[in-house]
């Protein structure tokens, strides 16, 4: 991977990858409506990070490549804003 201005790019196939940053409840089916989401967009998850709950919520990050999305990014981020577990949501570095 390699980093231009704000975006990373695959080094071997030059596809665009973005970092999702969602604070999610800790709640039966959060992680899987977020991933179910992203995937429905058409953007291929690359790596997932989870950290513990912590007051009812967890931080997750999702790497997802974006080359082969049906919706603009910013898109994609307001869907997901709008799923019931969702606390947070937004654009990594």
């Amino acid at each position: 991977f390699y980093k231009y201005k704000d975006t990373v790019f695959d080094a071997e196939t030059g596809r665009e990858s973005i970092t999702v940053v969602a604070t999610l409840l800790d709640k039966t089916g959060a992680l899987q409506g977020l991933l179910s989401g992203i995937s429905a967009a058409g953007a291929s998850i690359v790596t997932i990070t989870q950290s513990r709950p912590e007051n009812g919520a967890a931080q997750v990050e999702v790497t997802v490549r974006t080359g082969t999305m049906q919706m603009p990014v910013d898109e994609m981020l307001t869907r997901l804003s709008h799923q019931p577990c969702v606390v947070e949501i937004h654009r990594g570095a």
